[in-house]
């Protein structure tokens, strides 16, 4: 399973059995947001919709969680 790491803002591939608490958030998609595919290309933070994802990042750790 991969999720983001709130912290890091990373996608990490996480082992199925040892899946730690992660937050879901509802959005939709808009034209400048980050893809997966953006995320592994490194070419995610001149996109606008990066802001979006450090709002969301900020707010799953407020509820406590390290990953969406």
């Amino acid at each position: 399973m991969r999720l983001l790491n709130t912290r890091t803002i990373e996608v990490e591939e996480l082992i199925e059995g040892n899946i730690p608490a992660y937050s879901i958030l509802s959005h939709t998609w808009e034209k400048e947001d980050v893809s997966f595919q953006d995320m592994e290309r490194q070419a995610h933070s001149p996109k606008a919709g990066y802001q979006k994802l450090l709002a969301i990042c900020a707010q799953s750790l407020r509820g406590g969680f390290d990953y969406i």
